[in-house]
């Protein structure tokens, strides 16, 4: 297995953040070779946080990690912002979203669901978010920007709820889901 590893500082993210492109991956366990995206947390802190995007054949499949569940909702908003668009420094406005669907999986699909709406919609682009759940509530405070000033990478139509998986395992959480694009 031969990997071509760049190193780019990701600015629309906290500054530990960076993102290193793979490419000529050759897992026998996807059906088609491609490029495979990564953002890690450096180790530094307490939680080790992940954003990997898979090779798929005809989507975008993202696998998150981190150490809680309200973490793993903030991972999964900056996967798919970091997948869909290059942010720009720029005017920020606050919002908040809430949530109370019947599953994990159900919460993770409508806050990102609500995300793509919003770029889509109102061409805003988010640059921060904060979950917490409180009694079967997901309240997430977050922070958008023009979506104007953003390069667009990819337009993402929708999560599907194909292959769709909220978990824990060894007390790491973890998220796969499939973006239609």
């Amino acid at each position: 297995m031969m990997y071509i590893s760049v190193q780019r500082h990701c600015s629309s993210l906290d500054p530990h953040f960076f993102s290193t492109f793979r490419v000529g991956h050759t897992d026998p366990q996807y059906r088609m070779q491609g490029t495979s995206h990564t953002a890690m947390k450096a180790t530094t802190g307490k939680s080790l946080e992940s954003i990997e995007f898979l090779d798929h054949p005809a989507d975008i499949q993202m696998h998150c990690t981190a150490s809680s569940l309200p973490e793993l909702y903030e991972v999964a908003i900056k996967g798919m912002m970091s997948c869909s668009v290059r942010i720009s420094a720029t005017d920020r406005r606050l919002g908040r979203v809430e949530l109370s669907e019947t599953s994990d999986e159900m919460n993770m699909v409508g806050l990102l669901t609500h995300f793509m709406d919003l770029m889509y919609g109102e061409g805003l682009v988010v640059t921060e978010a904060a979950v917490l759940l409180r009694n079967g509530l997901l309240v997430c405070d977050y922070a958008v920007t023009s979506g104007s000033r953003c390069q667009s990478l990819c337009e993402i139509k929708a999560v599907t709820l194909c292959g769709l998986r909220v978990f824990e395992e060894d007390g790491i959480f973890h998220l796969y889901c499939i973006f239609d694009v």
